[in-house]
């Protein structure tokens, strides 16, 4: 073992190299460090940092790895960050089994998606309500499909808590005509999405915007915004942004909308993408709602008010779906 004692601008460092394991580091079943050095980091600001710097390994896999406890103002933060080249989505499952998530992983394929330039993030906060479980983000990158590149973020949570496992898919601009040719010319294959995710949970979950990480914040307001709930069922959802600039006129002038917005279609993608079983293009059904329609001076007196949707489904077809409410004469009823 050795000892270094260290000056630098942003404070004194002390590093301690140890040839032994850490097993069961933070009480961590079945996980062991190796090769562990430990440092001490004093901040000019009055921060203090205790680290230990070595590797894990899951699976076939040996992930470089920073175990950090930092304390500043009298609040203490724990952490541990990751880092590997590659790294299967079995080997994912095994982790998450270790941080008591293993029962809430979706059902992947186990060849389905190899994750490259693989970032962990793994939160140890007291006082979350968390039952003992970390929070976990996964940041990589994937290729689905064949061909469709993909960013991917695994998000490790409690929800109302119950632990909860996310497996998104950032795919940027999309259409079905990439993943399903046959589709090439019809209405539903020539709608282009802007921004694309495919999300992978084992249960019917709802994630308000509060209640996201900074990880899963910064992914998801790619489609649903920083002030949206977010709500996934069991198996393979689809979720895009959808501008109302892509709609025909005469819908947009029907309903004032503005070109320059956009709302969130979601759903059934209809096609598996190779990473679940169970559904066919046939089995596509897409939603998103309109705004609201309110009563003005267009409609008559007994109109209330309502609201319609866009559906797209397999057949390939485009539909509106809703309900209106009318005053006949004094009670209002749901027509949809």
């Amino acid at each position: 073992a050795y000892t270094e004692l260290s000056g630098d601008p942003s404070g004194t460092v002390f590093a301690f190299h140890l040839a032994s394991s850490w097993q069961q580091p933070l009480g961590i079943d079945g996980l062991s460090i190796d090769d562990v050095s430990l440092l001490y980091r004093r901040g000019r600001g009055g921060s203090n940092t205790v680290g230990a710097l070595g590797y894990v390994n899951i699976g076939s896999k040996r992930l470089a790895m920073l175990l950090r406890v930092e304390e500043k103002a009298g609040e203490w933060t724990v952490g541990m960050s990751m880092m590997t080249d590659s790294l299967s989505i079995a080997d994912v499952k095994r982790l998450a089994g270790k941080l008591g998530y293993g029962d809430a992983f979706p059902a992947i394929e186990n060849r389905a998606l190899t994750l490259h330039g693989a970032v962990l993030e793994i939160e140890f906060a007291t006082g979350r309500g968390g039952g003992g479980r970390p929070r976990v983000a996964l940041s990589a990158s994937a290729t689905i499909a064949g061909s469709v590149h993909v960013d991917v973020l695994v998000s490790l949570d409690m929800t109302y808590g119950e632990p909860r496992a996310l497996v998104g898919l950032s795919l940027g601009q999309f259409s079905f005509a990439d993943v399903a040719p046959e589709l090439n010319g019809t209405l539903v294959g020539d709608f282009v999405f802007p921004n694309t995710l495919l999300v992978m949970s084992n249960k019917d979950v709802k994630v308000p915007a509060g209640d996201m990480s900074p990880a899963e914040m910064a992914f998801y307001d790619r489609v649903y915004g920083g002030t949206q709930t977010a709500q996934f069922s069991a198996g393979l959802n689809f979720a895009a942004s959808l501008p109302f600039s892509a709609l025909p006129e005469g819908v947009q002038t029907a309903f004032g909308l503005d070109p320059a917005d956009a709302i969130v279609v979601e759903g059934n993608p209809g096609t598996t993408f190779g990473l679940i079983g169970g559904t066919t293009l046939r089995d596509l059904n897409l939603r998103a709602w309109l705004p609201p329609i309110e009563p003005n001076q267009g409609f008559p007196e007994w109109f209330v008010g309502g609201r319609l949707g866009l559906e797209l489904t397999g057949e390939p077809s485009l539909g509106l779906v809703g309900e209106i409410t009318l005053a006949i004469p004094d009670e209002a009823q749901g027509l949809s």
